[in-house]
């Protein structure tokens, strides 16, 4: 289907509206923005130096510590948050990246901690904990994300498995979603 010559759309797209108040070309009724003066492109540039200007607006500190890696970083390596007293969030971006999956729900932790055993020791304790400790340093060295998985599912329609050295394993999260609830 074509469109006839005497339609808006074709008038919006084939004869040159105004001009860009911005960059002063003649420019078609599609490339403005609604009711402005200023073309899409132009309009794309401005929000672009927009966002580059007030990326670090309100921080008030060059550095600051990371409350997960305890590292001192610079403060573009942390996001921006209105509602600290630095300008900044308390995690460093890379610590928030290899923290934010969907199993750090608050349902989840709760089942985490229903399912490790009273009678685990610190030690053991301990040895669940480095298998986190492990999936974020392979998480960190690959790039690809890696999930501590329980051998017996902690939540599944038969039977529940526990929080113990001996039912985790360190694989990737697509392998993880791949297993499901379902027991290896």
């Amino acid at each position: 289907m074509s469109v006839k010559p005497n339609t808006l759309s074709y008038i919006a797209s084939h004869y040159p509206a105004g001009v860009c108040t911005v960059c002063n070309h003649d420019t078609y009724y599609d490339d403005f923005i609604w009711n402005s003066s200023i073309c899409r492109k132009c309009k794309a540039i401005l929000n672009k130096e927009y966002r580059e200007r007030n990326a670090q607006r309100g921080v008030t500190v060059a550095s600051q510590v990371c409350s997960t890696c305890t590292e001192t970083k610079t403060a573009s390596q942390f996001a921006v948050s209105t509602g600290n007293p630095t300008g900044l969030q308390y995690i460093c971006k890379k610590c928030h990246a290899l923290n934010s999956t969907s199993k750090h729900s608050t349902k989840y932790i709760d089942s985490l901690k229903q399912a490790t055993p009273a009678w685990l020791t610190k030690e053991m304790i301990e040895v669940v904990e480095s298998f986190y400790t492990i999936a974020r340093a392979l998480t960190s060295i690959t790039g690809v994300k890696y999930e501590v998985d329980h051998i017996k599912a902690l939540s599944n329609k038969d039977s529940s498995g526990l929080n113990v050295p001996w039912n985790l394993q360190v694989i990737t999260k697509s392998e993880n979603a791949s297993k499901g609830n379902r027991d290896v």
